[in-house]
């Protein structure tokens, strides 16, 4: 059995890392990270939508292994680890032709990924709650 490729994730990572919402803040204007942010948020959505509605069958595994590696490099990109480690394991399983593994990761995903997105919709920068 092939070693495990290595992660640039923790192991047990958390759903989000301010810090790094915190350095593109330091280097963008408020309009720009807010509009940043918004575009970000709406394609996780809409990519945790599809998975949640898509049926874990051969024939959609192509879209799922998409889905999760786009969401995955959203969530390295913008420090949501928990989420991009599950999507990261999602998509592996869904190359791997792993109906089970995929079906039973999904729900997992789209929790952290919910969870990661209330925070971020909260952040002063989003123009969320923390703003007032």
């Amino acid at each position: 059995m092939p070693a495990a490729a290595p992660s640039s994730f923790p192991s047990d990572p958390e759903p989000f890392d301010s810090r790094v919402i915190d350095e593109f803040a330091g280097i963008m204007n408020a309009d720009a990270m807010r509009e940043l942010l918004h575009d970000m948020e709406r394609d996780v959505r809409e990519r945790l939508l599809r998975l949640s509605e898509t049926s874990v069958v051969p024939a959609s595994l192509e879209a799922i292994a998409q889905d999760a590696h786009d969401i995955k490099s959203l969530g390295g990109n913008f420090g949501m680890a928990e989420m991009a480690v599950i999507s990261g394991e999602i998509e592996r399983a869904a190359r791997a032709e792993s109906l089970d593994q995929v079906a039973a990761s999904l729900p997992a995903l789209i929790a952290s990924g919910n969870r990661s997105l209330a925070i971020l919709t909260a952040r002063p920068e989003y123009g969320g709650a923390e703003n007032s």
